[in-house]
């Protein structure tokens, strides 16, 4: 059985503080983030790891929220509702209620969805361990790629689809274990770059082709107008509470619909918001009680739906060790190279997903309870150099590849790795490139599968008596 100990709580604290600064500012994500702690959390052990995560992603949603409310910048694609709904609101003198009410709804949408999974995971471990077996990890891994390659990001399949051999491509570089060979042998001298046997190394490749790009999209982003921000004022917490009251019905439906979307490879969150923004829109419309000057039902609606999408996503990773966001696939990379294991044993079976429940309701309560005093000082953040800010934020993590290499005694084939394919990251920034990082992560486990299978299969020919020799 897991204990709450002194260093989780730390932990937790860390991937709070992180999550805030994760949706402050547009390109600064989950996913920049992991990369800038990347090298100071590959020692934590499983439950640290995802309850790092957790606290990381979930934190990120609050100021995401708060940000695209009175600013109209959207730090997080889970608060696309309140760029448009929330920022309606705060413009009509409504911003306290706005923000108060999202943080309240987020919280209990995450509690009632973390409820909702204690009752299912009985029932899906139970199914898990009498079905789960090569063909369903291959058939759920195939199916989360092909959802990747036809909604990723609102590109077009076929740019998706090409992304997506990309990263495979990169990630077949060295050797092949399930084969015994070495991949593209006749292209690759692997006798003069000798650590390529080993193939290119994740976090250099993440640097060049996904946070250098973002990075170069961000540059010229204008500066948010933060004159407005003075509308804000304060109203005891009893008041918020009693607003919130009169919302619950909009937060319960949203709450249903965020667990359900959680379980959408990718678009997790960010679906989860939209579908209950739009469908609470449309109640309220058919109602004529829609507000013209912001809506706050709607907008609780996809703030409850997006926290309760936030902790149900977790699902296929904490059962079964499959990923299906790109964050989760980092996630998961530190954990297999911990050479630890995720699946139910190890994570229900040991009572670790019950500690983590734990520490999911204090992380929210602590989110709340920043929610809205953290808008009043908004625009001391927004006035810093944004250029400024990111290009030190670059700088960092060149230096973090550098490290990171070096911790392994390979510091400068880090460094060329990410110089090399930082050209690319040039010619790939208009489109967004962590679909290339799924499939890098995961092509060892998708091909590792199919090779499985088709040995498998080649084995029940031969005992049928079927001969695959005049075919």
């Amino acid at each position: 059985m897991f204990e709450i100990i002194p260093i989780d709580i730390f932990i937790m604290l860390i991937g709070v503080a992180l999550g805030l600064v994760a949706g402050l500012l547009p390109g600064i994500g989950n996913v920049v983030v992991l990369m800038l702690v990347y090298p100071f959390i590959t020692d934590f052990n499983l439950f640290q790891v995802v309850l790092f995560y957790l606290c990381l992603a979930c934190s990120a949603q609050y100021t995401g929220s708060v940000v695209a409310t009175t600013l109209a910048v959207p730090g997080e694609t889970s608060s696309l509702p309140a760029v448009t709904e929330g920022h309606r609101l705060f413009r009509s003198g409504r911003g306290n209620f706005a923000i108060s009410n999202s943080a309240i709804g987020s919280f209990v949408g995450s509690g009632i969805a973390g409820l909702i999974m204690l009752m299912v995971l009985p029932i899906s471990v139970y199914a898990i361990a009498k079905f789960y077996n090569t063909h369903t990890q291959v058939t759920i891994l195939v199916l989360v790629s092909l959802f990747l390659i036809f909604t990723y990001a609102k590109q077009k399949w076929y740019v998706n689809l090409g992304l997506f051999m990309l990263g495979w491509f990169l990630a077949r570089i060295g050797f092949n274990k399930e084969l015994w060979v070495y991949n593209y042998d006749g292209f690759i001298d692997y006798d003069k770059f000798y650590y390529l046997h080993f193939g290119l190394p994740l976090y250099p490749v993440v640097v060049a082709l996904f946070v250098f790009p973002i990075f170069l999209k961000s540059w010229d982003t204008p500066r948010p107008d933060t004159s407005a921000l003075n509308k804000l004022w304060d109203n005891k917490f009893i008041v918020h509470i009693k607003e919130y009251v009169r919302n619950i019905g909009s937060s319960m439906r949203g709450t249903l619909i965020g667990s359900l979307c959680g379980l959408v490879p990718h678009l997790t969150s960010a679906l989860a918001s939209n579908v209950a923004y739009v469908m609470e829109m449309g109640r309220q419309k058919k109602k004529n009680q829609y507000d013209e000057n912001g809506d706050i039902k709607s907008l609780v609606s996809a703030e409850t739906a997006n926290n309760a999408a936030g902790l149900t996503q977790l699902t296929p990773l904490l059962l079964i060790g499959i990923p299906i966001t790109t964050s989760e696939a980092i996630v998961l990379n530190i954990i297999e190279n911990n050479m630890e294991v995720i699946n139910y044993t190890t994570t229900i079976e040991t009572g670790m997903f019950n500690t983590l429940l734990i520490y999911f309701v204090v992380m929210n309560l602590l989110c709340v309870m920043a929610a809205w005093p953290f808008a009043k000082h908004l625009h001391v953040v927004f006035k810093l150099n944004q250029k400024l800010l990111y290009a030190l934020t670059f700088l960092v993590l060149v230096c973090l590849v550098y490290y990171m290499g070096n911790y392994k005694q390979q510091g400068m084939f880090y460094l060329y790795v990410l110089f090399a394919l930082m050209p690319l990251g040039v010619l790939l920034r208009k489109w967004d490139t962590l679909i290339v990082i799924f499939a890098f992560i995961l092509q060892g486990q998708i091909e590792a599968g199919i090779t499985r299978l088709f040995y498998i299969y080649t084995d029940w020919l031969q005992h049928t008596g079927i001969s695959t020799g005049g075919m």
